[in-house]
C-alpha cells in the first residue's frame, strides 16, 4: 500500500497575523522588562555604578608604580568617556586607548601614542605609567581619589580628580 504525500497547509492570513502579533508581544515584553533596569543592584538603584563614576571624567596622577609623579613636567592624566575610550597625557606624549569595566574590575588597552622625544626622567615615568595601565585589574574611587590596583591588590597608580 502506497501512502500519498500530504501537502503542507499554508497558514491562513489570519493565523499568520496572530503568530506575528504573538511574537511581537513576547519580544516587546522582553524589551520593556530590560529597559530602565539597573541590573540586579537592589537597594543601590539610583546610586551611580562604578562605570558611571568614571564616565566622563579626567584624573591627574599623583603616584605611579610606587613613585610620586614628577611635577616639573606636564601632568600625567587619564580621561574616560562614555564610549569606553580613554586618553590623556603620559607626561610627555599623548595617548589613546580603550577600557572595559565590570563591577570594580578594569582592563585598559593602550592604543596609539604620539612619539615626542622626552627627557630621560620623563621617559622612565611614561614607561611606568603605561606599565601601570597594563597591570591594572581593579579600581576604587574614594571621594576625589581614583586608585588602580593589580590582580594582587597592590596599588599601581593613584589619581585625583581634575
Amino acid at each position: 500500500m502506497r501512502s500519498t504525500p500530504t501537502m503542507a497547509r499554508r497558514p491562513s492570513g489570519r493565523t499568520r497575523s496572530m503568530r506575528i502579533v504573538g511574537v511581537a508581544i513576547v519580544v516587546g515584553t522582553m524589551l520593556v522588562a530590560g529597559c530602565g533596569s539597573d541590573g540586579d543592584r537592589g537597594d543601590l538603584a539610583g546610586v551611580p555604578g562604578p562605570d558611571e563614576q568614571l564616565e566622563p571624567s579626567e584624573w591627574v596622577a599623583r603616584s605611579v608604580k610606587g613613585e610620586d609623579v614628577l611635577t616639573r613636567f606636564p601632568s600625567v592624566t587619564l580621561r574616560f568617556d562614555r564610549e569606553g575610550r580613554v586618553d590623556g597625557s603620559s607626561g610627555c606624549n599623548q595617548y589613546g586607548g580603550t577600557y572595559e569595566i565590570e563591577a570594580s574590575a578594569i582592563i585598559f588597552v593602550v592604543g596609539p601614542t604620539t612619539r615626542m622625544a622626552c627627557e630621560e626622567a620623563q621617559g622612565r615615568q611614561e614607561l611606568r605609567f603605561f606599565e601601570a595601565l597594563e597591570d591594572a585589574a581593579a579600581f576604587e574611587i574614594e571621594g576625589d581619589e581614583l586608585t588602580l590596583r593589580d590582580a594582587d591588590g597592590i596599588e599601581v597608580a593613584s589619581f585625583e580628580a581634575a
